[in-house]
């Protein structure tokens, strides 16, 4: 089965968290990254957002792009986040992440 997301989705597998030389798990907060963040690889595209006038604005990333994505879709009147747990079971049972293109914060270069 392969899964092939719509318009400006993008499925995102979140990255393992590191592993220092001593074996001690290092979490994104320690390396940098906001608890609100998340860093991934991109498994799978949509084509793109959809314009009112028909055209299409191709995405930003591609499979395989490492990107930092939110932990939080969106904050409620009460002032409550809201996490991103939009999720997948993915071809191969791992859970993907479904994050709006626009969404997402930064790709990463290496």
């Amino acid at each position: 089965m392969k899964l092939q997301p719509l318009y400006e989705k993008v499925f995102v597998r979140r990255a393992d968290s590191k592993l220092s030389a001593g074996g001690i798990v290092i979490p994104d907060s320690a390396q940098g990254l906001s608890d609100r963040t998340f860093t991934g690889t991109v498994v799978a595209v949509g084509p793109g957002r959809l314009l009112p006038n028909g055209q299409t604005v191709p995405p930003a990333v591609k499979v395989g792009d490492t990107v930092i994505a939110p932990r939080y879709q969106y904050r409620d009147n009460n002032g409550v986040e809201h996490p991103a747990d939009v999720t997948i079971t993915g071809p191969e049972g791992e859970t993907l992440y479904v994050v709006r293109e626009p969404d997402l914060y930064a790709r990463v270069e290496s």
